[in-house]
């Protein structure tokens, strides 16, 4: 008889329990947020038709889908794409208070969608060749790749965004890579490799590293023979296609044509430091900051046509010479007839920096390169700097 009671007091409990948590569901209130869009003291029976009014306005506004420089404005309906109600709720019911967008696919829908970008969009590899006494690099092609485009595409839909840039691809190696080419030639050893940042370089700079790039990329130069930067760039002014932008006279910026070659030089210049090459001529800028960082000072190489040039020559070997930028780097690789054995060290102290009125300062810096243990060449540079950055400026960094 105990038993029973018991067990029937528990059946009472649990059936009240219940009773009061439905009416307790019943009458609570929900705020969260949910597409950057707050919501407060909402009840359970508000939601439903809350998220169906938001995704009806939702599924009427079309979205951009990007693959490289081709767009395309999609609609959202016509591709099967829905609101997963089911989550979106449930989320909102376990008090969440940043609500994830869910969605549901169409996958036979939105995989023929792909398919046909990916068709439509391939870009084709690019075979090395030599011509006109220019060696042009090969280039990997490559091509949509569906399955892993279709969890991108859901992905950054889920996160709100409107522009949704796909940017998972299969490669498509050449037939004829470079290297093969320039073995064939005679050049089958990389001397040497260096790299600078393009990251934060505004679309104008972008542009005129670009161009000075293209003009260097794949040039010959000859044993025993001077090469100029100056002489094969040019003036890099306006008549030569190079955009205004900031370029560094006295120490600071100002408005100018050319904003950006010099960082090709330097790369160059820091590339050629890593092999036997004879540096010829070489200039510092008159100003060291967060512009001219992609370097630290003392390894800059600026160039002004008819002032500052930078010219080297390679006395035991011809080489060639590629500059080119890929994602947000710009490159310079020299490749040569003869393996480069040499260990190169190149250290950068602070000489001094002092305070030069209320927001400058002046930078000396002395740069030496080792080769082979044997000191080659010693630079010392003054810099104006911006006082606040140099402040910053720590030579163990460099």
């Amino acid at each position: 008889m105990k038993r029973f009671l018991g067990f029937l007091c528990a059946v009472i409990l649990i059936t009240v329990s219940g009773v009061f948590l439905f009416a307790f569901s019943l009458t609570r209130t929900y705020s969260f947020s949910l597409l950057g869009q707050q919501f407060s003291n909402l009840s359970r029976s508000d939601l439903l038709p809350l998220l169906e009014i938001m995704e009806r306005k939702w599924q009427e506004e079309p979205f951009t889908l990007q693959v490289g420089e081709q767009s395309f404005l999609l609609d959202k309906r016509k591709l099967g794409i829905t609101w997963n109600h089911t989550h979106i709720r449930n989320a909102i019911l376990s008090g969440q208070q940043e609500v994830p967008l869910s969605l549901s696919f169409n996958k036979e829908v939105i995989r023929r969608l792909l398919q046909e970008i990916a068709q439509n969009c391939v870009l084709p590899p690019q075979n090395a060749a030599f011509k006109d006494q220019r060696f042009i690099r090969s280039r990997e092609g490559r091509v949509l790749s569906v399955e892993k485009s279709f969890a991108e595409l859901k992905e950054k839909l889920e996160k709100g965004m409107e522009h949704v840039e796909l940017t998972q691809f299969d490669t498509i190696p050449p037939q004829h890579d470079t290297a093969s080419l320039l073995a064939a030639k005679g050049f089958p050893h990389l001397l040497a490799r260096y790299e600078t940042s393009l990251k934060d370089r505004d679309e104008d700079v972008i542009f005129n590293i670009n161009k000075a790039a293209a003009t260097l990329d794949g040039v010959i130069v000859e044993k025993g023979v001077t090469f100029s930067f100056n002489q094969v760039v040019g003036k890099a002014d306006q008549e030569d296609g190079y955009r205004k932008t900031q370029i560094v006279v006295n120490g600071k910026l100002v408005p100018g044509y050319g904003g950006g070659v010099c960082q090709v030089s330097t790369t160059l210049y820091n590339a050629l430091l890593h092999t036997e090459a004879e540096i010829l001529e070489r200039h510092p800028h008159s100003g060291y900051s967060p512009t001219t960082s992609y370097v630290p000072p003392g390894r800059d190489a600026a160039v002004s046509y008819g002032t500052k040039d930078l010219r080297f020559k390679f006395p035991d070997q011809t080489v060639v010479i590629f500059t080119y930028t890929v994602s947000n780097q710009l490159i310079c690789e020299i490749w040569g007839e003869k393996e480069n054995k040499n260990q190169t060290e190149i250290k950068v102290n602070i000489v001094s920096l002092n305070q030069e009125g209320e927001s400058d300062g002046l930078l000396t810096v002395k740069t030496t390169v080792i080769r082979n243990g044997e000191t080659v060449y010693r630079f010392r540079d003054t810099y104006l700097v911006p006082w606040d950055f140099a402040k910053s400026l720590d030579e163990t960094q460099f």
